[in-house]
């Protein structure tokens, strides 16, 4: 079969393609004009714009913009305020409903310290609180279930709330020399404060005497579950999520690390005495600056988790076991 020439295949019939066939030259009105002479038509050049399933930020140019999603470029200053809004109420919420089930399963008792139940002449509820365990867990699944369903309502990504695995090795060493810091940090801090107030020791004692009769007598390695548990679920809400969103909606890290700061400490404040609140709140900071600097809270869990469990294992070496009942 011959060869159709390429003059042939322009002089077509319209007729003879389809009516969306690309036309690959203009067709000129004028009929003088060969089609061999006519210029090939440029097609029109179009961004291609691809909207991101973790911010809605437009990416023009068939190529990604680089966005940090731990900075919320994507997120409006009245969306991250609704979600610490709607965090919160979340929180108060099923916190208020785990107290009413432990308080109808348990009764009075699980919220009775031993000192107050002996002054109360009621000797046989004077044990130690046991429903903070589970209060703990329940606190640590509803965070993080809290968390994850705002994230997925906003189309966000864990990295969002600092939630970041790479370089996690070193991310571990780097909570580990976060807590170190917290240590060298609190002492100098401590010793001032009791060379100047005295009274504040004995309101150091006390806060111990608190959390042994917060906390039952229990094995090393239960206290890691339970440092674990706080590290994790902390972290997650007021580093990870509060902090970020704070400075999302103010601008600056400073007033986000400083209220956020002040949030974690307030809630610490019905278990613990002027003291010990003072280093809840250097805890608070150098693990606010360190999620800073790595973008991620996984060193901060780390620290944190290992700050309490040293704490833990203090009072369990130096405190009489009689003193935990």
């Amino acid at each position: 079969m011959p060869k159709a020439s390429a003059v042939e295949l322009l002089q077509l019939d319209d007729r003879e393609q389809p009516e969306d066939a690309e036309q690959p030259f203009a067709r000129s009105s004028d009929p003088e004009i060969p089609f061999a002479d006519q210029v090939p038509m440029a097609r029109p050049i179009q961004a291609a714009v691809v909207y991101s399933a973790t911010t809605d930020a437009p990416r023009v140019g068939g190529s990604w913009v680089r966005t940090d999603e731990f900075l919320l470029t994507g997120a409006s200053r009245q969306s991250v305020c609704i979600d610490i809004g709607l965090a919160i109420i979340l929180l108060i919420v099923i916190q208020a409903a785990a107290i009413g089930i432990l308080w109808l399963a348990l009764g009075e008792s699980a919220f009775l310290r031993p000192d107050a139940a002996i002054e109360a002449g009621d000797e046989a509820t004077a044990t130690p609180r046991g429903s903070l365990i589970p209060m703990l867990a329940l606190q640590a699944v509803s965070a993080i279930v809290v968390v994850a369903a705002i994230l997925r309502y906003r189309r966000q990504t864990p990295a969002s709330v600092g939630v970041a695995w790479a370089s996690l090795p070193l991310n571990g060493l780097i909570g580990i020399g976060a807590m170190a810091v917290c240590y060298a940090l609190i002492f100098p801090t401590m010793f001032g404060l009791f060379a100047v107030f005295p009274g504040m020791r004995e309101q150091m004692d006390e806060n111990a005497v608190r959390l042994m009769a917060l906390i039952p007598y229990m094995a090393p390695w239960k206290f890691a579950i339970i440092a674990t548990l706080v590290g994790t679920w902390e972290e997650l809400m007021f580093r990870g999520f509060l902090m970020t969103r704070l400075r999302r909606g103010t601008g600056s890290w400073i007033v986000a690390v400083l209220i956020s700061t002040m949030v974690f400490t307030a809630l610490h404040a019905s278990e613990q005495t002027l003291p010990a609140l003072i280093m809840i709140s250097i805890l608070s900071i150098v693990m606010s600056l360190v999620t800073i600097w790595r973008r991620s809270i996984i060193p901060a869990i780390v620290g944190h988790a290992l700050f309490d469990f040293t704490q833990f294992i203090g009072l369990y070496m130096y405190s009489p076991t009689e003193a935990w009942m």
